[in-house]
């Protein structure tokens, strides 16, 4: 089996995908009733939230395919010979090129949304339920990454140090993904960006790791690590945010009464929505602080190992974790 995820594994969640939209298509002007009084969308929002769910194919489909391309680029182009990595590090350092170039967008698009997007950002402080161009845009991106990257671990079998419980880490985002898209609480909006920006420190650790890999030392992996501590601080303290904004967002909106919206409920009737809302209210509740806390505990083990690497231990740079490690046992 090839040991990268094919193009073609992109279609089953397009058609799935389409299937749901053709079945919001042909309900969309049903009048919506119910005995709940929850608020719910303007028509006006409704049709955004409709195009913007339409948009989610093209843009998964197609940023699936550039995931896919960039890594064959990087093999074609970056053979690693000279460089003296590991064979077995190679694919690894590949799909690597791969996060880094997700991390670039992610930095990018959520610095466009929390500062050119003000007005969106606004609105959806002060209503229940909140639709955004941009952040269907945005998360469509992170959706195919993290799509694109569980199926290489699986077919590559390359779970990295952190075994194959990094499947679960990486179904979870898609799994949150897919709810946030269609489930438009707007309490996810700020905190996804905030967490959009948290990706500025993975630019650096793959770095880190490439140097290493590269029998690279002395100033180039000290200075790299000084930036790797500060994004990482920076890392810990907007997840802590990110939190933060999204209980404060759901305690103020109800979102523990677990409201299904008419709109939905009548649009998607076959739907488990009792089990997708409190999907939602548990995954953008109790993740966003268990994140905090496991950036706080990989900023402890970064600070630990870069003491060590300054007091003279050279070995202390190989303990420094990938994203989805763990720090091998002497």
């Amino acid at each position: 089996m090839s040991n990268v995820a094919p193009p073609f594994m992109f279609m089953l969640p397009s058609i799935i995908i389409g299937g749901i939209i053709q079945q919001s298509a042909s309900m969309s002007d049903k009048t919506p009733h119910s005995s709940r009084t929850t608020p719910w969308l303007t028509p006006a929002e409704h049709d955004l939230w409709y195009r913007n769910i339409c948009e989610y194919v093209p843009i998964f489909a197609l940023m699936g395919l550039f995931w896919f391309a960039i890594l064959l680029a990087s093999k074609q182009l970056w053979p690693l010979d000279d460089l003296g990595v590991p064979e077995k590090s190679r694919n690894k350092w590949h799909n690597d090129i791969v996060g880094s170039t997700h991390a670039l967008f992610a930095i990018a698009g959520g610095s466009y949304a929390m500062f050119a997007c003000r007005e969106e950002l606004l609105r959806s402080e002060t209503t229940t339920y909140a639709t955004s161009h941009a952040f269907v845009v945005i998360s469509g991106v992170g959706f195919s990454y993290f799509f694109y990257d569980t199926m290489f671990i699986i077919l590559s079998r390359q779970f990295g140090a952190g075994g194959p419980v990094i499947i679960v880490h990486h179904l979870i985002f898609v799994l949150g993904y897919l709810v946030s898209a269609l489930y438009p609480a707007s309490s996810h909006m700020r905190s996804y960006y905030l967490f959009q920006l948290t990706e500025l420190s993975t630019v650096f650790l793959h770095l880190n790791w490439f140097i290493d890999k590269s029998h690279v030392k002395g100033l180039p992996i000290f200075f790299n690590g000084l930036v790797l501590l500060a994004t990482f601080v920076a890392r810990v303290v907007l997840t802590y945010m990110a939190a933060y904004h999204e209980n404060t967002s759901l305690l103020r909106n109800g979102m523990w009464d677990f409201p299904t919206p008419p709109q939905l409920y009548e649009s998607f009737p076959s739907l488990p929505w009792h089990a997708i809302v409190r999907a939602y209210v548990f995954m953008h509740s109790v993740l966003p602080i268990f994140m905090a806390m496991l950036n706080t505990y990989w900023f402890y083990l970064l600070a630990k190992q870069s003491m060590a690497y300054v007091k003279g231990d050279k070995s202390a740079n190989e303990g420094v974790p990938s994203r989805g490690q763990k720090k091998k046992k002497k």
